[in-house]
């Protein structure tokens, strides 16, 4: 059995012992979303008639790889036992496949609300950035890194949309021995050390910055192709839009030092919990949350990133800026560009 450091938790059941089947009713018809390790569907406790979510591998069509990889994410979420994480209830292994029983999170994507809201309001910033960071500060204090942090990875845990969870771990990874290499997640969130190959717990952080940037200001920091978000990311060069100069001077700060180039300038997850726009507008977190869902707006869509997963970019016009726009310092991001290109496009056609 592949999940074998596992015997003796009352959460772990072999083939032998129980089933998936025995316990849940699972809908297969009903996929509640995908992650990089396949669809997570609904399930339904057959005695309790509580609702779940089961994420299930199949063993025969995967790699060592591919297994390794899942028999990393069970055991990441096995380790984690805190109110803004996922919770994993069960895990069933047979001789075919791995499903990981988890509760079910009911309010959506914050993805989705943010695309509803065109743009989220400065204290309903905070309060749903307090609980990203405090997860993240969790993991971090494991000695795990996300490696996958994005606005889809946060799913509100009710339709109150109160309290928010961290979800995915399927690109999470050790990160207490020393720098990770390889591209991990979604181009539009990758920080600039990764592009450049060594990087740790930090490259999270700048990922919270880029998802604190399209929550507050409804649009992307970065161009609307590849190659030139991809050279934007190298050279730690993000594009404050008109947006991003209408923020409260502590926001625009907050995003900044997330959107810090240089990894060992960059502050934890633990400082960021101290920043003083943090402390100066929160009210009740993690209870508190973003408040009751409101009518659609019209103001974002959705384009998709390196990974297929979508990404918020504003549709107004007065917001898509081109490349020769200029930075917070009043230059022109054109020639950095065509400066970090080749090295960008280098790192990425190594990686495919």
């Amino acid at each position: 059995m592949v999940l074998s450091n596992l015997l003796g938790d009352s959460r772990y059941a072999q083939e032998s012992s129980s089933s998936l089947e025995k316990e849940y009713a699972v809908d297969s018809a009903r996929v509640l979303g995908t992650g990089i390790s396949g669809p997570v569907r609904l399930a339904v406790h057959r005695q309790l008639g509580t609702t779940h979510a089961v994420k299930s591998f199949l063993k025969r069509f995967a790699s060592p790889t591919e297994l390794a990889a899942f028999k990393t994410e069970v055991e990441f979420n096995f380790s984690m036992d805190h109110p803004l994480i996922v919770r994993v209830e069960r895990v069933f292994e047979t001789r075919k496949a791995i499903h990981m029983v988890m509760e079910h999170l009911k309010g959506g994507e914050l993805f989705d609300y943010v695309v509803r809201k065109g743009r989220v309001a400065e204290e309903d910033g905070v309060t749903a950035l307090r609980q990203m960071l405090t997860a993240v500060d969790h993991l971090h204090g494991k000695g795990i890194v996300h490696l996958d942090i994005k606005l889809e990875n946060f799913v509100h845990a009710s339709d109150d949309c109160k309290q928010l969870k961290l979800i995915d771990f399927g690109y999470a990874s050790r990160c207490d021995k020393g720098k990770l290499s390889g591209l991990s997640g979604s181009l539009l969130m990758m920080a600039p050390e990764m592009l450049k190959g060594k990087y740790d717990s930090r490259a999270d952080l700048w990922s919270v910055g880029v998802s604190a940037y399209m929550m507050l200001c409804g649009s992307s920091p970065w161009a609307h192709n590849d190659i030139e978000t991809r050279c934007m990311i190298s050279a730690g060069r993000p594009l404050y839009r008109e947006e991003f100069f209408r923020l409260s001077a502590d926001a625009q700060d907050f995003i900044r030092s997330l959107l810090t180039a240089r990894p060992a300038e960059r502050p934890s997850a633990k400082d960021m919990l101290n920043h003083r726009w943090i402390l100066g507008n929160a009210k009740q977190v993690p209870s508190a949350g973003l408040g009751e869902k409101d009518e659609e707006k019209d103001g974002m869509s959705e384009s998709t990133t390196a990974d297929g997963s979508s990404s918020p970019v504003a549709m107004s016009e007065s917001t898509i800026a081109d490349s020769n726009s200029p930075t917070a310092d009043g230059s022109s991001q054109d020639q950095d560009c065509v400066d970090e290109f080749h090295f960008s496009q280098e790192v990425f056609n190594q990686s495919a």
